[in-house]
């Protein structure tokens, strides 16, 4: 929308990244575990998740989920793989605990649901803001400075499969320097405070607010 938008003027923002809350990647004592938290609907991508688990090679990874609602495939699944666990919908506290415990973090959102062209996924902020190593498709709401911190994957299953794999292969080093990455990262983004700010100045510039009440 912004790259199309039929004004002189634009302003772009996905939203703050608040990365005083990131912790040291702590080592697990459990199995590996990707964490896809969100919409059952179909525009979040949890037809195309698990069709690609059933292609991921790491036979110790467990596949969490949690959001509202019910979702047919995911009941189904649950049953079939006792690797899968639907945790419905969480407190807030509980979702802090499970994202705490995930060795990945994943937006499997499919880039050819027409509501996504013009949906950003916000919660790419908030996976941003623990280091983890985040699996992603390509929406067309990411802009390219998101090819440092993410790692993403073609809209089939077999290559969000192999993502998955790739991610959860990660050395310990290769983990410490990818949150590194991701510090840098949102210290250049900004929390919300910056990122406001930001607009802030722009709506007060007349330089560069040229379009007219009615626009």
């Amino acid at each position: 929308a912004h790259s199309h938008a039929p004004f002189p003027s634009t302003f772009h923002m996905d939203g703050g990244i608040d990365a005083s809350r990131m912790l040291p990647d702590a080592p697990q004592a459990g199995p590996p575990v990707v964490l896809y938290t969100g919409t059952k609907g179909p525009w979040g991508g949890l037809d195309l998740l698990l069709e690609a688990w059933a292609k991921v090679r790491q036979p110790a990874a467990v596949l969490w989920v949690c959001g509202q609602g019910v979702h047919a495939g995911l009941t189904a699944a649950t049953v079939a793989d006792p690797r899968i666990r639907d945790f419905g919908l969480v407190e807030e506290s509980r979702l802090q605990q499970l994202v705490e415990q995930a060795t990945i973090l994943i937006n499997p959102r499919p880039p050819s649901y027409q509501s996504n062209r013009l949906n950003f996924p916000s919660k790419i902020l908030e996976y941003l803001a623990t280091g983890k190593p985040i699996v992603s498709t390509r929406t067309l709401s990411f802009g390219p400075g998101y090819d440092e911190v993410l790692l993403f994957a073609e809209e089939s299953a077999d290559a969000l499969a192999a993502a998955i794999d790739r991610a959860l292969s990660l050395s310990p080093a290769d983990r410490l320097a990818h949150r590194d990455r991701v510090a840098c990262f949102a210290a250049r983004h900004g929390d919300w405070a910056t990122v406001v700010a930001r607009f802030l100045k722009w709506a007060a510039d007349p330089a560069d607010s040229r379009c007219s009440a009615h626009e």
